[in-house]
């Protein structure tokens, strides 16, 4: 068969599909997301076979890369009633693809990839949403169950593709890690985001030597750090969950001694916390939540992709520039709150109160400017970094922290309190500065990127 004609085949059975599932929505409307998971198997497994067959990747990615444009503008006009227009996932999938194809993945790795997405994750979603428990801290809630049957079933996959080239052990880490993106995305970002990370581990997983022993002897040690992390309450239920997907993602991509990073900044920043009261220590009374761990650590990543893909060296750097910017900016914040004195905002320069979300003060910048030397000075041992690249890295830590205080002053949503002062949050009934969308966790996910974005950029000018 030809590829001209395979093509047209495919294309035909998804539009056929699309079709379908357009009539069943409108004629059995309460069964929608039942719909909507059968054109997910249907139109991505054939997408899986389609480039498990071709031999012309770049026309595909192509193809993929119409699709995903094409697909956009469907959901932003809310054409499709099988989205009702809620989930950009629909559109996220041939984006995902086509960057599997021009990135130098594996032809193996990559429909292994497009395979765990086809059924991992409907299998998931159609067994959480009949038995599970919602329990994830967004509106786009997930449960315990259906990340179970994602993570045996993507173990299946796996076990099945790679099972005579990998240990047991790396494919029940790479299944549990996969099952973790599912399990913290959302509005369809997950069909971008698991392939992805799956075709990312896979590749990385030959270097990777864990038999299942050391990964249930990893598994013990988390659950001792988890019994001091809630006896503290550094972390809430989902931070912790958070935080112990993020330790497995880390030991999928690099070297296990990588873990250093993370446990300081947890433990300077989580002590560092209980400096302070306030608002915004009250509602972190339980701890820290998923999407605060999230927001500072989903950068490793970028690292990791770098690392993988690109150059080890420079991915190494932007790991450590990633904890090193939380760490600066998380310690900056605390001890100005409670060093006190005169805190200006960054952009107006007047007077606000200290903690004020783009305020900056002389004495939190110098604790940020210490912070943000403490995890590179510290990789000159662990990772043989030389000192000018130590120093390099801190210079970027301490500009990342002050694009966070930037973004917090110029786009970070505020409000007046009863008392007439600035205050970060947003109550509609109240004035506001910023934009309502833009919180912290935002401001803080945006100054990282931003961060290596600059980095990256630098590094390859010099």
């Amino acid at each position: 068969m030809s590829e001209i004609v395979r093509f047209l085949l495919a294309g035909g059975f998804i539009g056929m599909m699309l079709a379908l599932t357009q009539w069943l929505t409108r004629r059995y409307a309460l069964h929608t997301f039942y719909w909507r998971k059968l054109l997910h198997v249907s139109a991505i497994g054939v997408c899986g076979w389609i480039v498990d067959q071709s031999e012309q990747m770049d026309l595909l990615a192509g193809i993929f890369g119409c699709a995903a444009l094409g697909l956009a503008l469907v959901v932003h006009k809310k054409w499709l009633g099988v989205s009702s227009g809620r989930s950009w996932g629909i559109a996220l999938f041939p984006l995902a693809f086509m960057l599997l194809l021009v990135l130098p993945f594996g032809k193996r790795e990559i429909v292994t990839a497009i395979y765990i997405l086809t059924f991992s994750d409907a299998f998931a979603g159609l067994i959480g949403n009949r038995w599970g428990r919602p329990w994830t801290p967004w509106k786009e809630q997930k449960s315990v169950l259906g990340s179970v049957v994602f993570a045996l079933t993507a173990f299946g996959i796996l076990w099945w593709r790679h099972g005579e080239f990998l240990e047991m052990g790396v494919l029940c880490s790479i299944a549990i890690a996969l099952a973790g993106l599912e399990m913290f995305s959302w509005r369809g970002s997950d069909n971008l985001w698991i392939p992805l990370g799956a075709a990312l581990f896979i590749s990385t997983a030959s270097s990777l030597k864990l038999s299942a022993l050391e990964l249930f002897s990893l598994m013990g040690v988390y659950v001792v750090f988890v019994y001091v992390i809630r006896s503290r309450k550094w972390l809430d239920p989902s931070g912790i969950a958070a935080a112990g997907m993020l330790a497995l993602w880390i030991v999928l991509l690099f070297p296990m001694v990588y873990l250093a990073m993370p446990i300081i900044f947890l433990v300077l920043g989580s002590l560092s916390s209980k400096l302070t009261d306030g608002a915004e220590k009250d509602r972190e009374e339980e701890g820290r939540t998923a999407v605060q761990v999230l927001a500072n650590g989903v950068w490793i990543f970028g690292a990791g992709f770098w690392a993988a893909l690109v150059d080890t060296e420079t991915g190494q750097h932007l790991f450590i520039l990633v904890f090193s910017i939380a760490l600066s900016d998380t310690l900056s914040s605390e001890w100005g709150r409670y060093g006190g004195g005169m805190t200006l905002d960054m952009i107006r320069w007047k007077r606000v109160e200290p903690g004020l979300s783009g305020g900056v003060s002389l004495f939190g910048t110098l604790i940020g400017l210490l912070a943000a030397g403490v995890l590179p000075l510290l990789s000159i041992f662990l990772f043989q970094v030389s000192m000018i690249q130590a120093i390099g890295i801190t210079f970027a830590a301490f500009i990342g922290m002050m694009i966070d205080s930037l973004l917090g002053s110029l786009v970070q949503s505020k409000f007046k309190g009863e008392d007439g002062r600035w205050q970060d949050g947003y109550h509609e009934e109240k004035p506001v500065l910023g934009y309502p969308w833009i919180d912290n966790h935002t401001v803080n996910f945006l100054s990282i990127g931003l961060t290596l974005l600059g980095f990256l950029l630098f590094a390859h000018g010099a």
